[in-house]
Parts: C-alpha cells; structure tokens; sequence
C-alpha cells in the first residue's frame, strides 16, 4: 500500500530533546517525529528515507514551544573549540604518561565495554527526552500514533545525509584503528567514544532542518 499523500512537510530539531522533531505540513498540521525508534536506526541514518517514523499529532503551540528550546550555535562553537584546544595542548605535554598499557585482546574488551557504556548513555539520554515531551502534556499513547514515511524532495538531500554518515563512520573506524595501535593514550580512547555518541545521535537529525520532504500516511487508518 502506497499510503495517502500528505503533501509536502518541513523539519525543525528539537535541540535539547535529541529523540525527536518537529513536522509542519503545508496544511499547516503539525507532528511530533519519534527518532529514537528503531533501535537501528541509530547505525543506518538512511533509515527515514526508507521505512515510516511514529509520529504524533501536535498543536501548533506545542510546537512552537518545543521548537524554541534552542542551543546558541555560537556557544557550542566556542566551546567545542576551547574543549579541542584544551585536548591538543594537553597531548603535547603528557609526553607519553597516559600511554594505554593494554594490548591485543584487552584493548578489544575495552573498545567493547565503553560501546556499552555509550549506548547505555543514548538511550538514558532517550528515556529523558520521553519524559519531558510528557511534561508538555503531549501524549505519546501508541493509539495516537501514525506511521508516516518522509520522502526528500530533492536528491541532494539523500547525498549530504549519506556524505554526513560516512564522514561520521570513518571518524569512528578510524578512532578505533587508532585505539588498536601498539603505543596509543588513553585521550584516543575518549575520542572514540565521543566519535561513537556523535555517530548514533545524529541519527536523531537525519530529517534535516531546511530541507523539503514529501509524506505518506502509512498508518491503516486515515489522518
């Protein structure tokens, strides 16, 4: 089933609630966009170009309030800069006194133990975000829920959200190789747990903000 056409619909992140976004419609509906479910899609950002996303009817109020939890992009800026300055200067004068004394096997069990650790973190960070959409008053009840499938209207879209991917996939291989190597600090190891978060949490953007998609009703019942 191809499902009821919705039209055209348009994106806006819900900063300090990483699990969902926000959609208008050109009718002017608005959704609220589980990004959290499934679990898969953390590791395949692709996945809402192809498969239908939970979505939740709002009201146009609700939306503009949750849309306005914003985070100052100039501030994340300058503190992402200060943190890599602080890192860079502080491997520069560790002069090898957090060389990791672990090899082979035991490096692999640590890569693995804070994996987990990164994916317990996600998914807390999801359960927060549920319970304060709850406190909005927004119900979040499964016989609410649609089933809506988001189409890009262009395919520059589809190229930059795979580009966006694979730059975030080599970061973490490459973090990883790096904490495989004989002689490796422990700063790698962090690195590649930062790498890790960043990769499956920006699976919570991969409707990207600006650009148009198209949208089908998949549910069995109509909007």
């Amino acid at each position: 089933m191809d499902g009821e056409d919705m039209g055209d619909i348009h994106f806006k992140y819900v900063h300090r609630m990483i699990r969902y976004e926000v959609a208008e419609t050109d009718s002017g509906d608005y959704y609220l966009v589980d990004m959290g479910v499934p679990f898969l899609s953390c590791f395949w950002h692709l996945y809402s170009f192809f498969s239908p996303r939970k979505c939740f009817a709002i009201s146009k109020e609700n939306a503009e309030k949750l849309t306005q939890q914003s985070i100052s992009l100039s501030a994340t800026i300058l503190t992402a800069g200060i943190l890599s300055t602080l890192v860079i200067r502080f491997i520069d004068r560790s002069d090898g006194m957090w060389i990791m004394p672990f090899e082979g096997g035991a490096k692999i069990v640590i890569l693995v133990v804070v994996g987990g650790l990164v994916l317990s973190l996600w998914l807390f960070l999801l359960q927060q975000s549920e319970r304060k959409i709850s406190s909005f008053g927004i119900s979040l009840t499964n016989d609410k829920a649609k089933m809506i499938q988001f189409r890009p209207t262009r395919f520059s879209t589809l190229i930059k959200q795979a580009g966006a991917m694979l730059l975030l996939l080599t970061i973490l291989i490459a973090s990883i190789l790096i904490v495989l190597q004989p002689k490796t600090s422990f700063i790698f190891l962090v690195i590649y747990g930062i790498s890790f978060l960043c990769f499956i949490s920006y699976s919570a953007r991969s409707l990207r903000e600006g650009s148009s998609f198209v949208a089908r009703n998949k549910s069995e019942g109509k909007l």
